[in-house]
């Protein structure tokens, strides 16, 4: 069986992630899912936020990507995106994630608090000038 490998790379803002040479690619795109092999037909089509599927030495591997682009010619193709992940770098992120989230969470209940002391501050000023008048 003869197997036609062409040149593969995902570039992000901080590094090229990946460059070697595959067999075929699995891509979501805002359409839907898109298989590429070589020789495909030359274009540049949209990145989905999901899942890249690379086939190399007849195993297929994932990596997780956010949105971006892909441009394609008959020899190679490389996709531009805002990050790039293996799956098992997932748990460590989600971990980060979620303390950045509980950080925020924080931080709004802090601020919450903030503006129900500050109301209720403007309330009784309010409620000062108010009897005030009353009594002049």
């Amino acid at each position: 069986m003869l197997v036609n490998n062409f040149y593969f790379e995902i570039v992000t803002p901080l590094s090229s992630f990946l460059k070697t040479d595959v067999e075929s690619i699995i891509i979501d795109t805002p359409t839907g899912k898109m298989g590429i092999q070589a020789f495909h037909e030359p274009t540049v089509i949209g990145v989905s936020d999901g899942e890249i599927k690379i086939k190399r030495n007849g195993e297929w591997k994932s990596i997780l990507v956010s949105g971006g682009f892909m441009e394609v010619t008959n020899e190679e193709a490389i996709v531009f995106v805002d990050t790039a992940l293996w799956p098992d770098e997932v748990t460590q992120n989600e971990e980060n994630l979620k303390e950045e989230l509980q950080n925020e969470k924080r931080q709004r209940e802090i601020s919450k608090e903030e503006h129900i002391k500050m109301q209720s501050f403007i309330t009784k000023a309010i409620n000062n000038i108010k009897v005030e008048k009353t009594i002049k």
